[in-house]
């Protein structure tokens, strides 16, 4: 579905149709419904159709747009489409209606409702073992790591999120042909998956096959690669990957549709200052550019006034650097990765 990122499948959109219609009717064809049946329709429906909502919206992954797209259409076709009238002659009593049949229309979004909650619970624990996996990788310990995503895949076999974090963990060991795998499956099993989609592209870069990963990049910034917000993103992204010459192009292209983007700016200072590459390296640029995107945020973005910084330092200017970089710990001053900063400026300055 274009709306949704997740996809539609299931009954789940037509059980919220009857769910509209039961609403719809109640109110409006309240008549033509038998009795014992008219505590289920209106009203009585709709707190069950507000908490299945609320569910679908806080579980990762659900299609709401299918359920409120079943939930319209129902409402409108029992809106324009009367139910058959009750043929009931005064003076004879109403047949009554088997107790089993009351129940059976709030059963079925019962049950649609009990399959979700279980998948919420799966959802946390998913979500939990996947967010330990993380710290443990982070903090180099591999093996802790992998019985977290192994317990997840235990828990949730069909979840795309432990096959993620497994191709990150592989990622991290240069394991590329094992992690390019896991990504594959990943996407196998959720086809918008943007961390899948980004993990493989980084499996190819790092594998040489570089026009695969540049399509991946490409592919995640999507219509937005017209615009200036989507070039820097692009831009941002072949940055992290060390491919220089195609972070410079993208980030000059989204100073040419939006000159006065301070992100791109700065971005493009930064890497102009700091890559590896001595090919790329344009101290003077640099400045400039650093220059022009605390202008820009008017100095109050410290992220921004560190590059600036940084700029002056690599153009020798060391004194200035330091006098830069005070404004930006007076913003930011628990900020740890300035505070180095701070101190091989002061040593360069011999202060």
């Amino acid at each position: 579905m274009k709306l949704s990122p997740a996809v539609a499948a299931g009954a789940s959109g037509a059980i919220f149709g009857m769910a509209g219609a039961m609403l719809i009717i109640g109110y409006l064809h309240r008549a033509a419904v038998p009795r014992p049946w008219r505590r289920s329709f209106g009203g009585g429906i709709l707190p069950l159709i507000v908490l299945n909502l609320l569910l679908g919206y806080s579980i990762r992954g659900i299609d709401n747009w299918g359920h409120l797209g079943g939930l319209i259409t129902g409402m409108l076709l029992s809106a324009v489409l009367a139910p058959p009238g009750i043929e009931w002659v005064p003076g004879t009593a109403e047949e009554e209606t088997s107790q089993a049949a009351v129940i059976l229309p709030i059963a079925i979004v019962a049950l649609a409702m009990a399959a979700g909650v279980g998948h919420y619970r799966t959802s946390r624990v998913v979500t939990r073992l996947m967010a330990e996996s993380a710290r443990l990788r982070a903090t180099g310990k591999s093996d802790q790591a992998l019985e977290r995503i192994r317990e997840a895949f235990r828990v949730a076999p069909s979840d795309e999120r432990p096959h993620e974090e497994l191709g990150a963990l592989y990622l991290s060991q240069n394991r590329l042909p094992d992690a390019v795998r896991e990504f594959q499956e990943a996407r196998r099993l959720s086809p918008l998956s943007t961390r899948a989609q980004l993990g493989l592209a980084r499996a190819y870069r790092r594998q040489g096959e570089v026009a695969k990963a540049r399509k991946l990049f490409e592919d995640l910034v999507g219509d937005e690669l017209g615009t200036a917000d989507g070039q820097r993103a692009i831009a941002d992204l072949y940055n992290e990957e060390k491919i220089y010459e195609d972070a410079v192009q993208h980030y000059q292209a989204a100073l040419k549709l939006n000159p006065n983007d301070a992100a791109a700016h700065n971005n493009l200072g930064w890497v102009y200052a700091t890559c590896d590459d001595e090919k790329f390296r344009d101290p003077r640029a640099a400045l400039e550019h650093a220059q022009k995107a605390v202008e820009l945020s008017r100095w109050k973005v410290a992220a921004f006034i560190d590059t600036l910084a940084e700029a002056l330092y690599v153009n020798g200017k060391f004194r200035d650097a330091v006098s830069v970089q005070t404004r930006a710990l007076q913003l930011e001053p628990d900020n740890q990765e300035y505070q180095e900063h701070m101190a091989r400026y002061r040593k360069g300055d011999g202060s």
